[in-house]
């Protein structure tokens, strides 16, 4: 009887023991993903609309936030209301730019003025994986990195240039000295 008591206290020892080492395993943290990667908001060198890759270094930010002006002015479609209503205002625009210079997470960072403008500010997003060329991905230490991006898309009723009319020569208060 006392070699079974034994033995059972010796397995029954030998499975604790077991159990212990396995809840040891169990609260190592696990390696994190190969692929996974942080994502920037201020990386050394920001992500860039192309279209400005042969600059000069110190000029192509600006010739970037041009380039990115002028693409979201070509394909913006007021809304019509608004616009008939002569309503003005913003949108900002929150964007994640991989290491391939495709974007994703399109979301409104700060709602503007309308919700109509935020709708068209989205749509205006979504169209950048559609050109034909990427964006310029963010660097880090030399390396691509996926960087966080807002973008304000502007909203603004472009108003008729008035011309001046030219001076009447019959007109009396004119100076005549110039003549």
């Amino acid at each position: 009887m006392k070699k079974i008591l034994l033995s059972f206290f010796v397995a029954l020892f030998a499975c604790s023991s077991m159990v212990s080492a396995q809840k040891v395993k169990k609260n190592v943290q696990p390696d994190k993903p190969k692929d996974f990667l942080p994502i920037y908001r201020n990386p050394q060198v920001q992500a860039m609309f192309p279209g400005c890759e042969g600059t000069v270094d110190e000029y192509r930010l600006g010739c970037s936030q041009q380039k990115l002006t002028g693409y979201i002015k070509s394909v913006m479609k007021y809304p019509k209301s608004l616009a008939r209503d002569t309503i003005e205002g913003m949108s900002f625009v929150s964007l994640v730019i991989d290491t391939s210079g495709t974007v994703s997470h399109i979301r409104i960072d700060k709602p503007g003025t309308h919700p109509k403008f935020d709708k068209e500010a989205l749509r205006i997003a979504k169209t950048f994986n559609k050109m034909k060329t990427k964006w310029l991905p963010a660097m880090q230490n030399g390396k691509k990195v996926m960087s966080e991006k807002v973008i304000p898309v502007k909203f603004t009723i472009r108003k008729p240039k008035l011309m001046v009319a030219p001076p009447d020569e019959d007109d009396p208060n004119q100076d005549t000295n110039n003549k």
